[in-house]
């Protein structure tokens, strides 16, 4: 992955997706970050993504990921 670092690949999907959902006329969009990925938070921080929330992603029975719940509002 770490190939594609810095290309502006992610950057490209990320647009076209957020194109997607406007032309679906959502009014905003939302994701689950996991709290320590600290690039994809800092990404969608420049993007203008806001916390909402917190939420503890289930992995399994006994164990959980703690995430950051993030919104785009268009």
């Amino acid at each position: 992955m770490e190939e594609f670092y810095g290309t502006g690949l992610g950057k490209q999907l990320f647009t076209h997706n957020l194109e997607l959902a406007k032309q679906q006329n959502q009014k905003g969009i939302w994701l689950y970050v996991w709290i320590k990925s600290y690039k994809a938070i800092d990404f969608y921080k420049k993007a203008g993504f806001k916390k909402i929330a917190d939420y503890d992603f289930p992995l399994s029975k006994t164990e959980t990921r703690p995430n950051d719940v993030f919104y785009l509002e268009f």
